[in-house]
């Protein structure tokens, strides 16, 4: 994720029991979605999946000056579940994305 200067996501993506980080672009990663048949490969094997992810969206936002990488579609193992971590499948950071999305919009007393 992109982010401010100072390092930290936007404070409307930081929310309780929906957290997300700056991930690290491990440039050594980036060999993972090399291809000798593609400019690049859209899947890697093995560890660092949401980092070669965010490698490979990297590629297609190269003048952006912001941009971000949910993997909306996390799972929760048993002994992670929580308060707003239910077992299984989740859809993680969505309430995080609605968040920041809305707020700039609501109208709000002062």
């Amino acid at each position: 994720m992109t982010d401010s200067r100072d390092g930290e996501p936007p404070a409307a993506l930081v929310i309780r029991y929906d957290p997300l980080w700056r991930s690290p672009l491990h440039k050594p990663y980036k060999k993972k979605i090399e291809s000798k048949i593609a400019d690049i490969a859209s899947c890697s094997f093995g560890p660092g999946g949401s980092i070669t992810a965010a490698l490979f969206l990297r590629e297609f936002v190269k003048d952006t000056p912001g941009w971000v990488h949910i993997d909306t579609g996390a799972s929760t193992p048993g002994y992670m579940a929580g308060p707003g971590r239910a077992e299984g499948g989740e859809a993680f950071a969505v309430r995080a994305l609605y968040r920041f999305l809305h707020d700039p919009y609501t109208k709000t007393d002062a």
